[in-house]
């Protein structure tokens, strides 16, 4: 949970309880520094290129050991480009 959402927080901020789950959830969706084993990603075809070429980066100048980071930056690249590439093809 990020700092300063939780229902104690949002109760003194003077949210209606009815809206903390989404406002929890769209706290998460949306900070940056939120851990990347529990962010959603809602990414473009730009975004996914840009962080392929920072994850390449980090392997080639040593920071990252193992090629795992490169294959499923790699995997996830392939998986928003072909969606992108299909919805545009059958939404016209």
């Amino acid at each position: 949970m990020i700092k300063g959402c939780n229902n104690i927080d949002l109760e003194r901020y003077g949210i209606e309880p009815k809206y903390y789950l989404f406002y929890q959830v769209w706290k998460e969706l949306t900070e940056r520094k939120t851990l990347d084993s529990y962010q959603y990603h809602i990414m473009n075809s730009l975004e996914i290129l840009n962080e392929l070429n920072t994850v390449i980066g980090l392997k080639l100048n040593g920071i990252h050991n193992s090629e795992h980071n490169v294959m499923d930056c790699k995997s996830e690249a392939q998986e928003i480009i072909v969606v992108v590439k299909h919805y545009f093809l059958y939404s016209c």
